[in-house]
Order: structure tokens, then sequence, then C-alpha cells
């Protein structure tokens, strides 16, 4: 959604500059936030910071709620935005957290995080490969997310914000685009239906003990994913 937003003349939106990595970041005009700066300083003085006074033009960029927050200097990153008056969040979520799951996964064995033109097939197989899910770790990893999302809504939900869902944008690309345009105050804009989902393989395929996995959350509380 970022990278397409950032096709309107009137937004600049960027990826990960807070990403947990310092290798995997993402630069805002060609400067990358370093462990141990001031991430409220960084942000202040960035092209993000110094086009907030102005009208014309957005700038965003992506942040997970579980980057910054391995010290508490990275963490201060976190009340700064929630009592920025100026800023305007887009909360993206996808309900089904196994898919969450899943789609990490697949990032991890293929080092493939986002779907490009440039893909080559080698990547998309390797995207594709099999998996074996260990249920244990599946379970906690959708309770964080259930409680990522939660804390989400709670801190900056409300006034300012609007929540796209994963499979609304998925659907209607188009309209949900444009209703992110509207919230930024941006003028319409035609997208074409070109939402790409790397991971198109069903679960009955891709995974090889999707029988362990339907049979253990079956009786848990994530029963209606399955």
């Amino acid at each position: 959604m970022g990278q397409s937003l950032s096709e309107h003349p009137s937004i600049e939106s960027f990826s990960e500059i807070f990403f947990e990595t310092e290798a995997n970041r993402h630069a805002i005009n060609d400067i990358v936030y370093q462990n141990g700066e001031d991430p409220v300083a960084f942000l202040s003085q960035s092209r993000w910071g110094q086009t907030l006074e102005d009208s014309d033009i957005s700038v965003g960029f992506k942040i997970f709620p579980f980057h910054m927050r391995s010290t508490a200097l990275q963490a201060s990153i976190w009340p700064y935005l929630r009592h920025h008056k100026r800023l305007k969040r887009i909360i993206l979520v996808r309900d089904n957290v196994f898919d969450v799951y899943v789609s990490s996964l697949r990032a991890r064995q293929s080092g493939v995080w986002h779907p490009t033109p440039k893909l080559s097939q080698t990547q998309r197989d390797k995207h594709a490969k099999p998996l074996i899910v260990n249920v244990q770790d599946a379970f906690a990893h959708m309770s964080r997310n259930y409680a990522y999302y939660a804390w989400l809504q709670a801190t900056f939900g409300g006034d300012g914000a609007i929540t796209v869902k994963f499979d609304d944008l998925r659907r209607n690309f188009n309209s949900e685009m444009n209703r992110g345009l509207g919230f930024l105050g941006a003028d319409p804009m035609e997208y074409p239906d070109r939402f790409e989902a790397l991971n198109r393989t069903p679960h009955a395929e891709g995974i090889e003990n999707w029988a362990e996995v339907q049979s253990f959350f079956r009786r848990s509380i994530f029963s209606d994913l399955f």
C-alpha cells in the first residue's frame, strides 16, 4: 500500500525506515537510521519532519508495532508518534493471523518480503517451498499479532486514523487506495487492480503437516480460522 501511495504526485511514502536490522532499513532521501541515534531527532530532521507543516504534500513511512523496542532510546519514538498532533495514521491489519505467520515463514526462508516485478522464478520457487509448521511457535506468533492489533487501535485509533484491512485491499484495491487518499486529503487517482499476493499456495498443499495444524488450532481460540 505504501508503494502505491507514493505513486501519487502529492504523497511521498517510505517503507520500513525502522526495521529491526540496520541492513534491511530503508532510507529517507538516502539517509538511514542507525542504532544508537535518537529516533525523534532523526525523524524531526528528515524529509518527514521537514514537510509536516507543508499542506501541499504528505510524507509517511511504514512501521510495525514490534519495531523500535530494543532500547529505551528506540522506544522513545512511540510516545512521540502517539502525541504528534499533525500525524495521520493508516492502520493496516490482516484478520487471518495464521496467514500472517505463514507469510512470515515464507519470507524468512526465501529472503523475499515484498512482491516486485524483478523477482526471479528461483526466488518465487524458494518462497513457495513446502513448510513444516511448529504449532506452538505459530500460536505464540498469532497471539502476539492479536495483541499488537489491539494495542495499535487503542494507541493510534480514533480521530486522525483509519483502518484498512488486507483482505479488503486485495479484493477492492482501487477503492481502498482511494479511501486512503481521501483520508490524506489527496485527489483521487485511478489504480489498476494489481494487488499481487506472494503466497498463492493453498495451505493444504503448502504445509506438509497441515492435518496436525488443523487439529491443534481447532481446539484453540483461533478455531474460526481453520
